[in-house]
């Protein structure tokens, strides 16, 4: 399995790394959301049927699997495919995995969220095939592979 890169934007005064280590109540858990974006293929509303069946895919699952067991933490899955995202949502790490399809929608989250302090992580297709695309929106991005990334 090729190997990942992790770029990180260095344009802010303080790294992601800093940001998340500096939060205000260090001694809780780490609180990470993990969001698969909406798009045009995506759709939970509307339509001929009314009820649909629905999964969310392993990639958000297999991500949180990858989150070391030594770091205290909660973590959230949301599929917009199924729900959306709480417009409230509170973390301190928000990972996006991001496909061609959902890419308005990601940057739309991620720039919202950064601009409340979350730090973000994109990584996916999208971001692995235009990762100059997505830098702008995000502190960090991952191309290639997350587990190859992680260490695992």
């Amino acid at each position: 399995m090729p190997g990942a890169t992790l770029r990180i934007d260095e344009s802010s005064s303080r790294s992601p790394s800093d940001r998340i280590a500096t939060r205000a109540d260090a001694a809780r858990p780490l609180r990470i959301a993990l969001i698969s974006p909406k798009g045009p293929l995506y759709r939970h509303r509307g339509g001929i049927w009314k009820k649909s069946l629905r999964y969310q895919p392993l990639t958000l699952t297999t991500l949180a699997a990858l989150i070391p067991n030594e770091l205290p933490h909660e973590v959230v899955l949301y599929d917009e495919g199924i729900e959306d995202v709480p417009v409230d949502l509170q973390a301190d790490l928000v990972g996006i995995t991001v496909i061609t399809g959902t890419a308005p929608r990601a940057y739309e989250l991620s720039d919202g969220y950064r601009r409340r302090g979350m730090v973000v992580v994109m990584g996916g297709p999208h971001v692995t095939l235009v990762p100059d695309d997505a830098q702008p929106h995000a502190d960090a991005i991952v191309v290639g592979y997350a587990d190859a990334a992680s260490g695992s």
